[in-house]
């Protein structure tokens, strides 16, 4: 009986430092937790791993920078039009509707003309960090 009590009060113990610790980093991690002395190193620290300020998805260690909205896509017989939103958390590469012979044309990203570049014959665009709408047609024979 003396021996449960110690385990139940160790798992206690353990328990309650691994949620200090987790707490401590999660709120390490934002920028108001930062020293001021600091902040000008963080650009630096960041280089190598911008996706370390993107959103993390629950019960997952992997960090996802760009996150999109519903997408509209409205197709008629000879052509169509799609439009879509998303919110870029560090540079990223955006994979369009569309594919090798219905590639998307006339792309645009906030109302300015984009390219769209092949991405594992996938087209696709490069955001940097911030806030877009997405748009494009298709034209296609019969």
């Amino acid at each position: 009986m003396e021996q449960l009590t110690r385990v139940k009060t160790l798992m206690c113990i353990v328990f309650f430092l691994a949620s200090l610790m987790t707490t401590s980093i999660s709120i390490a991690s934002t920028p108001d937790s930062i020293p001021e002395s600091l902040k000008e190193w963080v650009p630096w620290v960041l280089k190598e791993t911008p996706s370390a300020q993107c959103p993390i998805l629950y019960n997952q260690n992997t960090h996802y920078c760009a996150y999109p909205n519903r997408l509209n896509i409205n197709m008629g017989k000879k052509s169509g039009k799609f439009d879509q939103t998303w919110d870029i958390y560090a540079e990223s590469w955006i994979v369009l509707p569309g594919d090798i012979k219905n590639w998307p044309q006339n792309v645009r990203v906030n109302k300015k003309t984009k390219p769209v570049i092949s991405q594992n014959n996938k087209p696709s665009i490069q955001l940097k960090k911030g806030h877009y709408k997405i748009s494009g047609e298709f034209n296609w024979q019969q």
